[in-house]
Formats: structure tokens, C-alpha cells, sequence
């Protein structure tokens, strides 16, 4: 018997089968053979999601406990896959996950979705749309955007001032001595800042605006929603 005979034959029996051990140990075996043939290939996802079902099903027959749900073992099934299939089948697993309440084992597979995002907007060239998933992916990548955020605003602001005083509508605080952090000091009390700035014009209210609007974003919506999932995980 050739593999590709052995392959449908083992197709026709998963598709007979009433029993879902069998019929996983069948598609364990499908799914390792349509791997390794280009013309089944293209059944290779229909299969995995049909692997990712049971998987969960065979697991709760046998009363496993829900760390049981193994990531490699359904990391190892999905990068059989294409990238613009992948996300897909990570998002109807976490949607099983969700559905019989395995709700512990879900943060894993959303972080390996937000990494499938990124790889797929970098291979797209999408770089803007790249930048910020990757900016926002997690708490930690929140913070060093800000960070970095700060001091670039620091660093422009204080060339527009040196080289373009009439551009830089805002008077400067001394704080401290050092010029360079007598700046950065300066971006914060502007941003963060509820005091009357005295803004006169369009350009002062259009530059003052977007940068406060930026940073609303950024920490509001981003930093904190990160820092409510880090709370609620504890």
C-alpha cells in the first residue's frame, strides 16, 4: 500500500469513526502524513481545526486537569500551516478555550496571536501598523515607548527652540541646571500639566493637542489596559 493509498484510507476511517479518541489518534497520524505531501497540503488546516477540537474533548474525557492543555503540543500543529492561516486557527482555539471555560490557559495563546500579527505586518510591509503592534504588544513595550517617546519629544523640542525659537510657543521652566533634563522636565509639566498654557494660536493648539493626544492614547487606553490585565492575572 503507497502512503497516499494508507492516507485516504485513513481519512475515510476518521470520517467513519463515532469515537473522538479514535478519531484524533486518526488525525494525529492525517496530519503528520499531509505534511509531508504538497497535494495535501491544502487540507492541513481544515484538519488542525478539527485537531484543535478534539484535542480539547479528549483531554476533558479523560478528566485531565486544565495545565494539561499543552502549548507546544498545539504550537507544534499550527506551524504546519501559512501565517494567514495560523492567526485564524489561534483565534478559533482561544474561542474553544473561552467556550468550556479553560479561561487560565487563554493569555498564552493571545500573546502568540499578537506575535503572529507582527511577523505578518513585517512581512506585508506594513510598518506603521508593524510599529504599533509591536509598541503595544505588552506592558514592557509599553513603558519603553513612553520612554522613548518622552525623550524624543525632549530632543525636538529643544532643537525648535534652539535653531526655531519663533516655532516653540512655550516659555521654558528652570527646574534644574542641566539643560538637556530641565527639557525633559519641561515636555512632563506641559503634557501632564491642567494649567492655563496660554495657547493663542491654531499652531500652538494643533502642536500642544496632538502630542497631549499621543500620550493620552498611549497611557490611557494602552498602559493601563496592559497594567488591568497584569492586576487581574495576579
Amino acid at each position: 500500500m503507497s502512503m497516499e493509498e494508507l492516507l485516504e484510507n485513513m481519512i475515510k476511517n476518521m470520517k467513519n469513526s463515532n469515537d473522538n479518541n479514535e478519531k484524533f489518534s486518526l488525525l494525529e497520524n492525517i496530519i503528520t502524513l499531509e505534511s509531508d505531501y504538497e497535494n495535501y497540503r491544502k487540507l492541513l488546516y481544515k484538519d488542525i481545526k478539527k485537531w484543535l477540537y478534539l484535542y480539547i474533548k479528549v483531554n476533558q474525557n479523560k478528566n485531565f486537569t486544565y495545565d494539561e492543555i499543552v502549548f507546544d503540543k498545539v504550537l507544534k500543529k499550527i506551524e504546519l500551516v501559512p501565517i494567514e492561516q495560523k492567526i485564524p486557527l489561534v483565534n478559533y482555539f482561544i474561542r474553544l478555550l473561552n467556550k468550556e471555560f479553560l479561561i487560565e490557559e487563554i493569555s498564552i495563546y493571545e500573546n502568540y496571536k499578537k506575535d503572529l500579527e507582527i511577523k505578518s505586518l513585517k512581512e506585508e510591509k506594513k510598518y506603521f501598523s508593524y510599529l504599533i503592534k509591536l509598541s503595544t504588544k505588552n506592558l514592557s513595550n509599553l513603558l519603553y515607548t513612553l520612554i522613548v517617546s518622552l525623550i524624543f519629544f525632549a530632543i525636538v523640542w529643544f532643537n525648535l527652540n534652539s535653531f526655531s525659537p519663533e516655532k516653540f510657543p512655550f516659555k521654558i521652566v528652570d527646574f534644574v541646571g542641566d539643560r538637556g533634563i530641565n527639557y525633559f522636565i519641561n515636555i512632563l509639566y506641559i503634557l501632564f500639566s491642567f494649567e492655563d498654557t496660554q495657547l493663542k494660536t491654531i499652531y500652538e493648539l494643533f502642536l500642544i493637542g496632538s502630542i497631549k493626544l499621543y500620550f493620552y492614547v498611549l497611557i490611557t487606553y494602552f498602559l493601563v489596559k496592559e497594567i488591568s490585565k497584569k492586576i487581574n492575572s495576579i
